[in-house]
């Protein structure tokens, strides 16, 4: 249910936004929230541990956390009620205490992109940005913007499908970056970017 991987100077970790962490939306005996679940061990225990030997790699250039639902988005309802918050609680110390770059999901049916966020305020030099790429498409078609979290949320599209794109880039000079990529599924344009610096060029 939650496992994590290295390709290249990447570590990427998948978590569990579902179940087994305090307050989920599904627990062994769940079935008002999404159904029975859960049950399948000490999930935040273990991410502790993940993060900490990752960062203890020299290899570790950047770090990021995909899982399904976002705690930060212009929509902020959801169900079971409070889930955002709850994930927030669970997750947010953790994230930022190991020195995540970015945090991945889905559920909410746009794009959005925020700022650098820490404890629900921007904070450009702590914060951790977080993406929200749920516009692949399907039958509920895409959805409009919320009213939420208003001036951390940096971009977002709200009308048609796109997909992303996350690679790192040599430039001329030798400097390798991150660069995340939101492109159109109709000519692919590329309609957002974020580049993030190494670790060893960056100050935590």
């Amino acid at each position: 249910m939650w496992h994590s991987f290295d390709l290249g100077p990447v570590h990427f970790v998948m978590i569990d936004t579902e179940s087994d962490f305090p307050s989920s939306p599904t627990k062994p005996h769940t079935f008002i929230g999404g159904g029975a679940g859960g049950g399948f061990g000490n999930q935040l225990s273990w991410l502790k541990q993940d993060l900490a030997t990752a960062n203890a790699s020299t290899n570790t250039q950047w770090i990021v956390v995909a899982g399904h639902r976002p705690w930060y988005s212009s929509k902020t309802e959801d169900w079971p009620l409070f889930t955002p918050t709850h994930l927030r609680s669970a997750f947010e110390s953790i994230l930022h205490e190991h020195g995540v770059d970015m945090y991945l999901c889905g559920h909410k049916h746009f794009y959005e992109r925020t700022k650098k966020i820490l404890n629900g305020k921007l904070d450009e030099k702590e914060g951790i940005v977080h993406i929200t790429n749920g516009a692949a498409g399907n039958n509920e078609g895409v959805q409009a913007k919320g009213h939420g979290n208003k001036g951390l949320i940096a971009t977002g599209q709200y009308a048609g499908t796109g997909f992303g794109e996350l690679a790192t880039i040599t430039s001329n000079d030798g400097e390798t970056v991150l660069r995340w990529r939101y492109r159109l599924s109709g000519n692919g344009s590329v309609v957002d970017e974020l580049i993030l610096p190494a670790r060893e060029k960056r100050k935590r």
